[in-house]
Order: structure tokens, then sequence, then C-alpha cells
């Protein structure tokens, strides 16, 4: 790849750096007008994201990776945010430049120059989480409470039901199982009077 980039800039007499940025910009003008700023806001973000995790997971330093952490807490952050701003201002007339100037805000976190998600995850998301960080937590308890028992009384009469349409259809599960069971059983116990018959 860098060749043909090098046979380029000789070519075009263009530097290499300044063939990069037109070609970038030209494929995201291309991106931008197929898929729209949103999309490719979300592309560019997540792959930035997680080439730089993999960098850091590769380097193994405890900093890079606190570091990382805080870009996926905004990433989230930034991600129920565009979902949201986009649903709202959809029927907008200034619909396109609210996503580019979304765009250029993400652009503006992500670059590591300006370090705008770490201001971000710490002055407002760390922030907030903090102050109602119990009762998050027994939200989140309560709910996984509730979750437990609903799931449970939906696989009782998920059970329930599988046990009378077999029954309808004259299919008694218990003696299919104790036949399945029982057969194994009178197959090992052949197996161990053998085995006593070969000793003998």
């Amino acid at each position: 790849m860098s060749d043909l980039m090098s046979k380029v800039s000789d070519t075009t007499e263009v530097p290499n750096n300044s063939l990069v940025a037109g070609l970038s910009l030209i494929l995201g003008s291309i991106l931008t007008r197929i898929f729209g700023f949103q999309a490719c806001g979300q592309c560019f973000s997540f792959t930035y994201l997680v080439y730089k995790t993999f960098h850091v997971q590769e380097t193994g330093n405890t900093a890079d990776k606190i570091h990382m952490l805080t870009y996926w807490a905004f990433y989230g952050v930034w991600t129920l945010f565009d979902a949201v701003t986009a649903g709202l201002f959809s029927w907008s007339p200034w619909a396109p430049q609210i996503e580019l100037a979304k765009l250029f805000l993400l652009a503006l976190c992500l670059i590591p120059q300006t370090q705008g998600a770490q201001q971000i995850y710490y002055h407002v998301i760390h922030k907030g989480i903090k102050e109602y960080e119990t009762q998050i937590d027994s939200a989140t308890e309560s709910i996984k409470t509730s979750v437990s028992q609903i799931m449970t009384e939906v696989g009782q009469l998920g059970l329930e039901f599988v046990l009378e349409f077999l029954g309808s259809m004259g299919i008694n599960i218990f003696q299919l199982l104790s036949k399945a069971l029982g057969g194994g059983a009178s197959s090992l116990q052949g197996r161990s009077k053998n085995d006593a018959k070969k000793d003998d």
C-alpha cells in the first residue's frame, strides 16, 4: 500500500500526507452522502475505539487501559445522545447541519490531543453516576431480582405448558424418562452380571 501511495505521490507531485487527507476527505464525503452523518460517525468512532483498545491490550499499560475505559464509557453515552438527538431533530430542516456538528464534536472528543472524551467522562458522566450511585445500585438490584422472579415464573409456566401439550397428545414424559433411565440402569446391571461371570 505504501508503494502505491509513493508512486501516486511521485506521479502527482503531491506529498503523502496531503494525498491521504484528500483521499480520506473524498471517501468520507461519498460515504456521508450515501449513508448519512450518523452512520459515518458511528463507524468512524467504533473503528477507532476498537483499534485503540487492541493497541492498548497489546502494550499492557494500565494507565492506557483506564484511558480506554473512559473512551468506551463516553462512547456509550454518546451513542445514547446520538440516538435521542437524531429522533428529536429528524423533522428539523437543519437536521443535516446538526448531524455534521455532532460528527465534528465526536471527532473533537475522540482525538487524543483534545482529550474531550476524558473531560466529558470526568466532569459529566463520572460526577452524575457518583452522585446517584447508591440509587442506581439499589434500582439495578431490584430490577435484577424482579427479572429473576419473572424468568422463574415463565420457566415454570413453560414447563407446565409443555407437559400439558405432551399429555394432550397422549405422551407421558415421566414414563418416557423412567423407561430411558430404567433401560440405562438395566443395561448397566446386565454389564455387571457379565463382568462377574467372566471373573468366575
